[in-house]
């Protein structure tokens, strides 16, 4: 992405007066002729610079979110081992954590990553911020449902389920008026299919709840509703743009192929059929979900080996590492998880433990290690964006401390495995430990990433 942005030269010197000039427009009062100006002079703007506080929003807000769930944690870690996940203090941090910092994060960057892929415009701005404040009004009362009403969680819920209906019909939008067929339109569109149906599921278990539908039905929605909200929505998204950004930040020569839709598609089925097969009652046949998706994981890991391989090596990769070594070890993990359910060794208490993996030891350091390359690209394209011929102010490695930052994500992941390590074991000082040491490296990381906006 950065790199593109900084080989391309501006179609034209207005473009890039445009962008040096925005600040400017942003300060001045949105009235009469001066707001048709102002209109007019951001869809002179390059794409990526004319939604940057849509994106901006999304992602400051995921990350607050993520800071307040990692506080809570530190709180509750201990009563969480010892009771489960499923308490609800266990559900309030998970869903902190999953709709919403990771989800807020994850439609930031579509926003802007679809419309780099596709060479076109977000649909509607408009709709974007309409969307946001839905969803977010949403997220708040289911959150605070768990905690003080469990009346709040049904509307909540509802809400959040509408505002993401929105962010699916912008992009859905966005590509029909380009026209375009990709990858990456594949792999998107299957994540938000799953998206969709994951908040369906727990809309239904909020109507359950209400109306005391058998305890067999809840069971079966409640794992729909995990297998589509981390397998489909967040790891397929984390999969399909892994084949975008790790060639783009290694400056690979190696890129996506055939091969990549029969990964992406393989995944994805065998997360549906892990979200459907408990309603049909052949829970046996389970395992050919499971295969599924280690054979299409086991591809992909390949697939980024050869990424590394062909890469130039020129440029500094940062915390990316993090990110990249992830990939191979979190499919080990799940193949652990798979090996246990086949030996009829599978828990409640391993099932919980492996969610903590993805959830805190796989979604969070790839999603933190993939903004320390967004975030200095998105303020560069709107600080130092040149016309072509001059040499830029600011170089986009300088940004960040990034060999700094890398040893500040494997400090946080250090304190996952021991919150792993306690809640496995039923230890509830040790998962207290494991989360305070992965809430110290993560304040240190999140004040060093906050460093891009000095510049």
């Amino acid at each position: 992405m950065a790199e593109n942005a900084s080989e391309k030269p501006d179609r034209e010197n207005g473009v890039a007066n445009a962008t040096e000039r925005a600040p400017d427009r942003a300060d001045r009062p949105d009235d009469g002729p001066k707001a048709a100006g102002q209109a007019q002079g951001r869809r002179k703007l390059p794409p990526n610079v004319r939604i940057l506080d849509l994106t901006m929003l999304f992602m400051g807000t995921g990350l607050l979110l993520f800071l307040i769930a990692m506080i809570y944690g530190g709180g509750a870690a201990a009563e969480v081992a010892r009771l489960s996940l499923r308490s609800p203090q266990g559900l309030f941090a998970a869903h902190l954590m999953l709709p919403g910092f990771a989800t807020m994060i994850a439609m930031g960057a579509s926003f802007q990553l679809t419309q780099v892929i596709l060479n076109t415009s977000l649909y509607s701005r408009a709709l974007g911020f309409a969307h946001y404040a839905v969803y977010l009004a949403g997220l708040l009362l289911l959150v605070a449902g768990f905690l003080f009403d469990a009346r709040w969680i049904g509307p909540g819920g509802t809400a959040a389920f509408l505002g993401s209906l929105m962010y699916a019909f912008n992009l859905i939008m966005t590509v029909l008026r380009k026209k375009a067929w990709n990858l990456f339109v594949f792999g998107i569109g299957l994540s938000l299919a799953a998206l969709v149906a994951n908040l369906a599921f727990g809309v239904a278990m909020g109507i359950g709840y209400l109306r005391r539908w058998p305890s067999g039905w809840m069971e079966r929605l409640f794992e729909g509703h995990l297998w589509l909200g981390l397998g489909g929505w967040l790891a397929g998204l984390i999969l399909v743009f892994s084949f975008k950004f790790l060639p783009m930040f290694y400056v690979s020569r190696k890129k996506w192929s055939g091969s990549s839709w029969a990964i992406v598609g393989a995944f994805h089925f065998g997360v549906w059929w892990h979200a459907l097969i408990p309603w049909t009652g052949l829970e046996r046949l389970a395992v050919i979900g499971d295969i599924a998706m280690l054979a299409a994981w086991g591809w992909f890991v390949f697939h980024n080996r050869e990424v590394r391989r062909l890469s130039s090596g020129k440029h500094p990769v940062g915390a990316v590492k993090i990110a990249y070594g992830l990939i191979p070890a979190i499919g080990l993990v799940f193949l652990a998880r798979c090996l246990a359910e086949w030996a009829g060794r599978g828990s409640s208490r391993l099932e919980e433990a492996l969610g903590i993996a993805i959830v805190l030891g796989w979604f969070a350091p790839t999603i933190l290690g993939y903004l320390s390359k967004i975030f200095p690209f998105l303020w560069w394209a709107l600080r130092f964006h040149t016309r072509w011929g001059k040499k830029p102010l600011m170089q986009l490695s300088d940004m960040l401390p990034e060999r700094r930052m890398t040893r500040e994500l494997a400090g946080y992941l250090a304190g996952v495995a021991v919150l792993m390590a306690g809640h496995l074991a039923g230890a509830p000082a040790l998962a207290a430990a494991g989360q305070a040491l992965a809430l110290a490296f993560a304040i240190v990381y999140l004040a060093e990433l906050m460093r891009v906006f000095r510049h």
